[in-house]
């Protein structure tokens, strides 16, 4: 197997890895928004207080929900990661399948589309663990560990299902995590092969130059028949 389909194959395995993620980052994200009634959990405030029918003791209420962009956003990057890595595992396939090789211009635009995937991907994932870790300082204030929190009732809100709210952001950070490796990945193959186009055009137009010198010396160097 050549350079070029390693890299293909590589590339496959890096756009499925990333397809499967996707569904880490949306699935759950949406989930959670459906349980607590269309609420962002990222950066909520609250306020604890004690309460007498509460087998805790405790009850927290909501001073503000997080901004619906800030959950939108995760969503929204599942859904795209999840379209840009399956059109990208169709055209690799399809190019390791025929055995042919894509144009600097299809790898160049890869490239790019990747990194731009990539950079936004980091973002979204950054945001999405400062955002549980706010939640999770609001939560551990009365509850010592913020997992446990899922199993408790605490929230002092109605039609909110704090089941496995926990486990539905550990997914997401989890799936965008790791879905930004994945696509570091990528984006590290796509730059190699427009390096490697880029490193062949020299070596062309290099061989080429070296032909018309010499072919320039030859004709200098032919005796002139009389």
């Amino acid at each position: 197997m050549g350079i070029g389909n390693t890299l293909l194959l590589a590339q496959c395995t890096a756009y499925l890895l990333g397809l499967l993620l996707s569904f880490f980052m949306a699935v759950p994200m949406g989930q959670n928004q459906s349980n607590f009634d269309g609420n962002c959990l990222l950066y909520a405030r609250g306020t604890w207080s004690v309460n007498a029918t509460s087998e805790a003791g405790w009850k927290m209420d909501i001073n503000y929900w997080g901004p619906q962009s800030v959950c939108n956003y995760s969503i929204y990057m599942g859904i795209m990661t999840m379209i840009v890595a399956f059109v990208q595992l169709v055209r690799t396939s399809l190019f390791l399948y025929k055995g042919l090789d894509s144009s600097f211009l299809d790898a160049f635009v890869s490239f790019v589309v990747n990194f731009v995937l990539t950079t936004m991907l980091f973002t979204s994932a950054i945001i999405l663990t400062m955002g549980l870790s706010s939640w999770c300082h609001e939560v551990t204030q009365h509850i010592s560990m913020c997992e446990e929190a899922q199993y408790s009732s605490w929230l002092n809100v109605k039609g909110i299902d704090t089941s496995s709210f926990y486990i539905q952001l550990g997914m997401v950070q989890f799936g965008s995590w790791c879905g930004w490796i994945c696509w570091l990945v990528a984006t590290m193959l796509t730059g190699l092969r427009v390096y490697n186009y880029h490193q062949r055009e020299d070596i062309l137009r290099s061989l080429q130059r070296e032909k018309d010198r010499m072919l320039g010396t030859s004709t200098e160097q032919r005796p002139l028949l009389i």
